[in-house]
């Protein structure tokens, strides 16, 4: 009993450190971070929720915890559509302990403006990051786990007139508890801890005026996610607190090879979006995912992701 109300306790805490980040309102770096786009299209069809799934490669690119909770190899590979670019492409490869993840977005023909505005010309714009992910996990019995994870992540902007080049470290942790047939979960995420990106040619950064390289630290950002998990994973209620992306809440419900998600993301600052998803299970533990994200601000955004075990 003494251990239970331990581990409830830790999973409440948690939860409450997450919220007082989200008065931060911290931002990541470039075009990737402010689309506020994670690796998962499960996630996204559940409203960006997802921090505290266990189980699942395709979480590990945003909990790296998530990667020592899985079982053998796998691939998780997805496409996102998105506005006035070629779209964003990304993947996470690995086993129980260690993995990588890319992260890449591309434009051709961006128009470059001088500091009045004019348009002087138009060049390629590419931006993203590899990351090395390791954890571990430890089990509580037969009734749970805690999960640790880290994240060591080489950061790429590449503009026509400047590039910039960075590392950041993301670390994290997931703890589960299950009480009968009903499972609770938390989850907490610190990201750009530290995080640093160094532009060492002239128009790097055109705010600052300078004409000389920049390096910049980047802002600490706080996660944290709580998660219900019913009748053996086939219901799941997700809510997550992001400083840099705000609160996100979502659900899954399966049937049979089946999943069904819906969820709503509410940014600090823009409008609240709503969110639509499916998962398909294929042979051997693959898995199809789809989802349809409707933004106020944008054009409706599309995303298709692929699951392969090996």
């Amino acid at each position: 009993m003494r251990k239970k109300a331990t581990i409830m306790a830790a999973m409440a805490l948690v939860m409450a450190v997450a919220l007082a980040g989200s008065s931060i309102a911290a931002e990541y770096w470039g075009t990737l971070p402010s689309l506020k786009l994670g690796y998962s299209v499960r996630s996204e069809g559940m409203g960006g929720a997802g921090l505290a799934l266990d189980g699942d490669l395709s979480m590990a690119g945003l909990n790296p915890a998530a990667l020592p909770t899985t079982e053998g190899l796998g691939l998780y590979t997805n496409y996102t559509s998105v506005y006035a670019t070629n779209g964003k492409f990304s993947l996470v490869f690995g086993c129980k302990y260690v993995g990588i993840a890319l992260d890449v977005l591309g434009a051709t023909d961006v128009e470059i403006t001088d500091e009045y505005g004019a348009i002087i010309g138009v060049g390629d714009y590419y931006e993203g990051n590899v990351a090395l992910i390791g954890g571990y996990s430890l089990k509580l019995g037969d009734r749970g786990f805690v999960s640790i994870g880290a994240s060591l992540k080489g950061l790429g902007q590449f503009m026509p007139e400047s590039n910039g080049y960075g590392l950041a470290l993301d670390v994290g942790a997931i703890g589960r508890y299950n009480i009968g047939k009903v499972g609770l979960s938390a989850a907490f995420v610190l990201r750009n801890a530290p995080g640093i990106i160094w532009y060492p040619t002239e128009g790097a950064l055109p705010e600052a005026g300078t004409g000389e390289a920049e390096m910049v630290f980047l802002d600490i950002a706080y996660a944290g996610g709580i998660a219900a998990h019913f009748f053996d994973e086939r219901l799941l209620l997700a809510l997550d607190v992001d400083s840099a992306r705000g609160l996100s809440a979502g659900i899954e419900g399966k049937i049979s090879v089946l999943s069904l998600r819906t969820g709503v993301n509410w940014w600090m600052d823009r409008p609240l979006s709503f969110s639509l998803g499916a998962g398909l299970d294929l042979f051997k533990g693959a898995r199809l995912d789809y989802s349809w994200t409707y933004l106020v601000h944008m054009p409706d955004r599309h995303r298709v992701g692929l699951l392969i075990r090996f």
